[in-house]
């Protein structure tokens, strides 16, 4: 918290790991990490986007909006609450992009 960092977890192969470190106000790291998602990406499905959160605030929800419109190109975004599971083990303030790959 003291230096403002925000981790980016990606499983891949089964295992959860940190790819990168966001810095700064959380509403410009959640909108550079949905960009890092979907920017410039080919091997992406277009036809379904999830953004899946537990309660983040109104600044973060419309950066994470402005940037998926921005770099997404999707048919059908949907909105999703995180269940349980993802919100006692995340914390508050976690927001996922979740996509199929080509």
């Amino acid at each position: 918290n003291l230096l403002s960092l925000k981790p980016c977890i990606e499983v891949k192969g089964g295992k959860m790991s940190v790819v990168k470190k966001y810095r700064g106000n959380y509403a410009k790291c959640l909108a550079a990490y949905v960009k890092d998602r979907l920017n410039e990406r080919d091997d992406l499905d277009k036809k379904t986007l999830f953004v899946t959160r537990t309660p983040v605030s109104d600044e973060c929800l419309n950066a994470v909006k402005e940037a998926v419109e921005a770099y997404g190109d999707f048919e059908n975004t949907h909105w999703t609450e995180a269940g349980c599971t993802v919100s006692c083990h995340c914390g508050p303030g976690t927001l996922g992009v979740l996509f199929v790959r080509k």
